[in-house]
């Protein structure tokens, strides 16, 4: 797959990879402050944003291809995981809850997660609500989502399956692969704020 350079010239696409490009650095630095053991600089090299764009859009598709073949759709897999991801926020947020749940067998249980409106996934997805609930209400009907207060949450079981776990393994044996191939590029893991392009994103809420 590739861009024809006429689009990454476009101001808008700009604009979108030094976006993509200030999360991965920030996803980097909250892997930091929570001790992930990270690689060595390369303190000989210049600092290249695209090598750590690059990583980032890795990183994006890598899931795909875990878990493409559990879900009727992809965009049933983005709504299923934007709940996923969006309800462990609490979580992730907090250093010692994000080290105890953070293996992929480790599931959080449910007291911990917080149900996802419909309308607030619709609108930070930026899709049309008919199309969110189109997809939440066949999730729920396959196990995947179970519906909780005035929202979804991932069900337990699709959490705990065994295609989960092991998509979660992969990912993460797959995110250290990763970082690695950015020390060649100059990424200054012993201070990630300096190789912000435009400063840390603001954290994504699902209100």
């Amino acid at each position: 797959m590739s861009v024809r350079s006429e689009i990454l010239a476009l101001p808008a696409f700009v604009t979108v990879l030094r976006l993509l490009h200030d999360h991965m650095v920030s996803v980097i630095e909250d892997l930091a402050h929570m001790g992930f053991p990270l690689p060595p600089n390369h303190v000989d090299r210049f600092y290249d944003p695209n090598a750590t764009i690059a990583a980032a859009i890795d990183l994006i598709l890598a899931p795909f291809d875990y878990i493409r073949d559990s879900h009727a759709s992809w965009l049933e897999l983005v709504v299923v995981h934007s709940v996923a991801t969006a309800s462990a926020n609490k979580i992730t947020r907090d250093p010692e809850l994000s080290r105890r749940y953070g293996e992929a067998y480790t599931a959080p249980p449910q007291d911990l997660r917080e149900p996802i409106a419909i309308t607030a996934l619709a609108r930070t997805l930026r899709m049309s609500y008919s199309t969110v609930r189109r997809e939440v209400e066949s999730a729920v009907a396959a196990g995947k989502l179970v519906r909780a207060g005035h929202g979804v949450l991932a069900s337990d079981a699709y959490l705990i399956s065994d295609v989960i776990v092991q998509a979660g393994e992969r990912a993460t044996a797959h995110c250290a692969h990763v970082l690695r191939r950015l020390g060649p590029g100059g990424f200054r893991f012993d201070n990630p704020t300096h190789c912000y392009l435009d400063g840390k994103p603001a954290f994504l809420t699902f209100d």
